[in-house]
């Protein structure tokens, strides 16, 4: 998944994705023009990968719910724990 804090980061981002899949491109036509089976092969892989990353961060950010719907107290009650930090939320609102 690509995430920035950066001012315009998402634009550098794209950016690089795209001078990087048009430089896959590049080889794949200079590859073909000289025949040079290395030159398609990488541009190719290159292109193709930079496609996969684009799909895999469309379909990983379809996936996370932003705003989830919370039916009861009971699915947020106990324990959370993350980076050396720990949470506890009880029952009547308050948590340590």
């Amino acid at each position: 998944m690509m995430r920035t804090a950066i001012i315009f980061g998402y634009a550098f981002i794209v950016l690089f994705l795209i001078v990087v899949f048009l430089g896959g491109i590049v080889a794949v036509t200079l590859g073909w023009r000289f025949h040079s089976r290395v030159l398609r092969w990488g541009g190719f892989g290159i292109a193709s990968s930079v496609v996969a990353v684009v799909v895999a961060n469309l379909m990983f950010e379809r996936s996370i719910e932003f705003n989830p719907t919370i039916k009861s107290d009971a699915e947020v009650v106990g324990v959370w724990t993350g980076d050396r930090q720990t949470v506890t939320l009880a029952s009547n609102m308050t948590f340590r």
